[in-house]
């Protein structure tokens, strides 16, 4: 007997997935220009208490601004598109202590106008000085003349330079120095760190007695340093000091208690340390 044979069905194309579109970079971009004024750090002047105070103010992990030798003299730290906006961004990073200023990122006016004068010179000035006076005056403008053009040339280069070292900085910032700790407890140190950021932050944002302020910041500072050996410690000691300089009042406070209850919790890590 005979079968009638059963052709196969054609199999679908396969249907090809497309990769998902990547979101736009929200961070500084190396081809995009800087603001028209920066707010910069004198590396060179800055201690390392002053680092980790400037990078609380600004959100940043403690050694944001922690660069590696031979890194350059001036940190980009912040924008701003005027100059009273960069003077009132500074004002309130004063708290930190550490040494900033503010710089126009424009290529200098004594540039620009070499780079014109020069440039008029030699489409105006030397073809008049030729037809009146002859070759020797035009040959002697033309000279001045070329000479501007290389000093106002060599001066834009300088600050086209300056501003790429800038970006440079502000990408290294950004991007952080180092990811967390590759240890066991690393994500517990990561948190300690984020938490004496954010105590620092509150310290300096109130409206604390200068001695109160450097009382409270060095604790901080000593916490940190012991973290790892007493967290929860040391936590319930940094949230101590948060509270405190969130509610205190000119009034009467317990400032003196929680810093002793600190320096208890310093001594009491040295120890188990020991």
């Amino acid at each position: 007997p005979l079968f009638a044979v059963q052709e196969r069905q054609p199999r679908p194309p396969a249907a090809r997935s497309q990769p998902p579109a990547r979101s736009p970079a929200t961070g500084l971009r190396r081809d995009t220009p800087l603001a028209p004024f920066v707010i910069v750090l004198d590396n060179t002047r800055t201690t390392d208490t002053a680092r980790r105070r400037l990078a609380a103010l600004l959100d940043l992990p403690p050694n944001a601004f922690r660069l590696p030798p031979g890194a350059p003299d001036t940190v980009l730290v912040a924008s701003a598109r005027t100059e009273p906006e960069a003077r009132d961004r500074l004002q309130a990073l004063q708290a930190a202590g550490a040494p900033l200023e503010v710089r126009s990122t424009a290529t200098p006016a004594p540039a620009r106008n070499a780079l014109l004068g020069g440039s008029l010179g030699l489409v105006l000035l030397v073809p008049l000085l030729g037809f009146l006076v002859g070759a020797m005056g035009a040959g002697a403008a033309a000279v001045a003349a070329l000479g501007a053009i290389v000093v106002g040339w060599r001066q834009a280069a300088a600050a086209a330079s300056q501003r790429d070292v800038l970006k440079q900085t502000g990408h290294y910032v950004e991007r952080g120095p180092s990811a967390a700790p590759a240890l066991a407890d690393g994500a517990q140190r990561l948190g300690l760190s984020r938490l004496a950021q954010t105590t620092r932050k509150a310290v300096l944002l109130q409206d604390l007695p200068d001695s109160m302020r450097i009382d409270l910041l060095d604790t901080i500072d000593e916490l940190e340093a012991v973290g790892a050996r007493a967290p929860e410690e040391v936590q319930a000691r940094l949230k101590d000091i948060a509270r405190t300089a969130e509610t205190w009042t000119a009034a009467g406070t317990d400032d003196a208690e929680v810093l002793q209850r600190a320096k208890r919790a310093v001594a009491a890590a040295h120890q188990m340390k020991a």
